[in-house]
């Protein structure tokens, strides 16, 4: 009786969800293609903006074209020193102004990505996490563009 029972049990525990939905899921139905015009500031911050704006650059002919216009900054500025006046951490900081263009409007959106790190002996594998987070600072740019872009609409 328990071995038959079982199998449904399981059915029913996988087919019903707990509401679960995820935080982005909106990013799937825009209906605006972006256009990055022109862009200064940090290169590699840039190209790994660029890169993920590139996902958004195609559409149907009845999207509304949204031309962009970007400049950024990167620092990396030294926290903490240890007794000897080494650096023990840094704060590296992006700002990204993004001057958008729409249907003759013009906006400018300004936004700050920040996050703390510990020094790395090694300087190569310090750059490469360095790398790293501005490809992460990057694709959190861009979603929180896509965010606000869909909410002002």
């Amino acid at each position: 009786m328990l071995k038959k029972l079982f199998p449904i049990i399981i059915i029913l525990f996988l087919s019903t969800s707990c509401g679960f939905e995820p935080k982005y899921k909106g990013f799937e139905g825009v209906d605006f293609i972006l256009k990055l015009q022109k862009s200064s500031g940090d290169r590699e911050l840039n190209n790994a903006i660029k890169s993920q704006l590139s996902r958004y650059g195609n559409g149907k002919d009845d999207y509304d074209i949204i031309k962009l216009d970007l400049d950024s900054k990167f620092e990396k500025i030294s926290i903490s020193k240890n007794s000897k006046g080494e650096i023990t951490k840094y704060n590296l900081r992006a700002e990204v102004n993004l001057k958008i263009t729409s249907n003759e409007k013009e906006k400018d959106v300004f936004f700050i990505e920040e996050f703390k790190i510990d020094k790395i002996s090694d300087a190569v594998e310090e750059k490469n996490y360095i790398q790293i987070i501005k490809k992460d600072f990057a694709q959190s740019i861009v979603r929180r563009l896509i965010l606000n872009l869909r909410k002002n609409k």
